[in-house]
């Protein structure tokens, strides 16, 4: 219940998030942002189960963190994988507390006595693994990174249990309004090439867009990544005239819908009485040719001879 959206121009990544958090019975809009950082240049946002992202969120922290005091260069892809693993840890450890520990078990255990234990108990632990779910998280991860020897702009995306690059449609949304964003970026024409602001604008209005769908909050944060070594989130000032232009939009589409309404309404109206007018032509031409007929084909055609 939640738009997350991120997407790249030539040398930067924009984000942009509302503020709805849920959990299984709650869903509310918070004054914290959803946007986190990983790295001075690399940032996530999620959608989902706001309790199981802390969990994993802080998870991933702690191998980030590890990586960056041995002097390591983290990527945004390999971001996404050291989150997909530390999610999987997730389920594991849900694992262990719900199917092994009934049995005095934990994974380590369970491999070294596989040979050992009971095969039928052995099938029923595998087959209660296979039961085990964690609440869905989605999360967009972006940034920019030095792959090639530049600072590249990259958005990697995770659903469900697929981790993926989103750099060749160079845009990706997560959450309810998703697919609202996704439409009106792809209609709008969004593409790479797009300058800064450009890319800047299209992306709040596909927010705009997406808060027509259910769960999706009106308070939005806004992240640049690549214009200077570290992300800027844009200010009150940026926002309000952000703002201003969605509901100078707003306004001309209203404009012009309605005139296209009356234009409708009119094309309609001139069909109906285009149609009313042939029909009426239709109806006298009948009653010319009935009067102008024969007394004998009058009687032919109104009435059928008496029968004695």
């Amino acid at each position: 219940m939640t738009i997350c959206i991120a997407a790249r121009s030539k040398d930067n990544v924009i984000l942009v998030s509302d503020r709805m958090i849920s959990t299984p019975d709650i869903e509310c809009e918070m004054d914290d942002p959803k946007i986190q950082s990983v790295t001075d240049s690399i940032y996530m946002m999620y959608s989902g189960d706001a309790a199981v992202f802390g969990e994993v969120f802080q998870d991933l922290l702690t191998v980030v963190r590890t990586k960056d005091d041995k002097g390591a260069v983290l990527t945004v892809p390999e971001v996404a994988r050291i989150w997909s693993r530390q999610y999987t840890e997730a389920r594991y450890r849900r694992a262990e507390s719900t199917v092994f520990a009934p049995y005095g078990l934990d994974r380590r255990t369970f491999v070294e006595r596989l040979t050992t234990l009971d095969p039928k108990l052995i099938e029923k632990i595998i087959s209660e693994l296979t039961k085990v779910k964690i609440r869905g998280v989605e999360v967009l991860i972006a940034g920019t990174d030095r792959r090639h020897g530049d600072h590249l702009p990259c958005i990697w995306q995770r659903i469900d249990e697929e981790v993926f690059c989103a750099d060749q449609l160079a845009f990706a949304a997560i959450g309810t309004g998703a697919r609202h964003a996704e439409s009106e970026l792809l209609t709008s024409g969004f593409t790479w090439l797009l300058s800064l602001p450009d890319a800047m604008l299209s992306t709040y209005l596909a927010k705009k867009k997406a808060e027509v769908a259910p769960g999706v909050g009106e308070k939005t944060d806004i992240v640049i990544i690549g214009r200077k070594k570290e992300a800027e989130w844009v200010n009150e000032y940026v926002h309000n005239e952000l703002q201003n232009q969605y509901k100078r939009k707003a306004k001309v589409e209203a404009a012009a819908l309605a005139r296209a309404r009356r234009a409708a309404t009119a094309v309609l109206k001139e069909w109906d009485e285009a149609v009313a007018t042939a029909e009426t032509e239709k109806e006298n031409d009948a009653a010319r040719k009935s009067a102008d007929a024969p007394i004998g084909k009058k009687q032919t055609l109104l009435q059928a001879p008496a029968t004695e």
